[in-house]
């Protein structure tokens, strides 16, 4: 009898069925720039919506100042309906910085200044009502935040809220 062997051995197939598992799970997992963007994303959208209730709640005007590296809430102290970092009254900050990807922000809003009118509605600095939208980037990972004219915010993958 010939020790003709035809076939893989067990040992063969199980070898080449974890190095398939290892390279589908780096493919189909999420990377960490992912996770890091949708993060700021929700905690961005938070910081939205405690503006819009901020603003409806004190019947007033807040501010949502969007730098390339944090986003900032302002409540209008002395009801002027104009950001003045020294004297209107900051609620919170967002920064980049505390997430481990480096992260960068960007806006369709004139100065970088959202304006929470006191009905709860989108406001550009000029004072004209206004949909917008908040850009996260990260590498090759991109998120917008999509404000309406009539207040609503959502989050839409890539750079576009269309």
């Amino acid at each position: 009898m010939g020790n003709n062997r035809q076939g893989f051995t067990l040992i063969e197939l199980l070898v080449v069925i974890a190095i398939l598992g290892i390279l589908l799970a780096y493919v189909t997992f999420p990377r960490k720039e992912g996770v890091e963007t949708n993060r700021l994303a929700n905690d961005a959208v938070n910081l939205l919506q405690r503006g819009r209730y901020e603003a409806i709640k004190q019947n007033g005007y807040t501010f949502i100042r969007i730098n390339s590296d944090s986003l900032e809430l302002y409540l209008d102290s002395n009801a002027d309906g104009a950001l003045q970092t020294d004297t209107d009254r900051r609620l919170e900050r967002l920064a980049t910085s505390s997430y481990q990807t480096p992260l960068t922000l960007d806006s369709n809003y004139p100065s970088g200044i959202l304006r929470w009118n006191p009905r709860g509605l989108p406001e550009k600095e000029s004072g004209a009502l206004g949909a917008g939208r908040i850009t996260i980037q990260a590498k090759n990972i991109a998120k917008s935040i999509c404000i309406s004219a009539a207040g609503r915010i959502r989050i839409a993958d890539g750079g576009s809220c269309s």
